[in-house]
């Protein structure tokens, strides 16, 4: 059986993602849905800029975890809505574009599943990219899911 891995963030793109990968694999195979939490850095701040940072108290840290644990759970019943039976939840701390090319090798996944916002080449230079991370590291094929301009421009309305 194919292992994917469908990597969430909670937002629309990633269900669209899911949603996608479902309609390009079907429904016989093992999905697995990861949500990854940020953690917090060695210093317990988070750079905001490079000259400004913000500390989080460590219950603000276990409030963002919760609710990833959350996000994930409910973002597994989705998929599990669109595929039947009960996917696998991983929510792991960490940065989110290593962190899903480490859980892809460490469960030998066939495929990971990601949706992108399509952002420009100004903002991958400046924030970098989750999806292009993936794809140019993970241990496995990647199927980078973009959000469909008709799609976008409905849900702007």
């Amino acid at each position: 059986m194919t292992r994917i891995l469908v990597a969430t963030d909670g937002s629309e793109y990633a269900e669209h993602a899911a949603r996608e990968a479902i309609r390009l694999f079907g429904p016989d195979h093992e999905y697995v849905v990861l949500s990854v939490a940020p953690g917090p850095l060695a210093t317990g701040a988070i750079a905001m800029t490079p000259t400004a940072e913000v500390a989080l108290a460590p219950e603000a840290w276990e409030q963002i975890e919760d609710a990833s644990k959350q996000a994930a759970h409910d973002f597994a019943a989705t998929v599990a809505g669109i595929v039947g039976g009960d996917p696998k939840q991983i929510v792991v701390p960490g940065d989110p574009a290593e962190t899903i090319c480490l859980v892809a090798r460490d469960m030998k996944a066939d495929a990971v599943v990601i949706g992108s916002r399509g952002a420009g080449l100004l903002t991958r230079m400046l924030t970098g990219s989750v999806s292009t991370h993936v794809v140019h590291h993970a241990p496995c094929p990647v199927l980078v899911v973009r959000d469909s301009a008709d799609q976008h421009d409905q849900n702007s309305d």
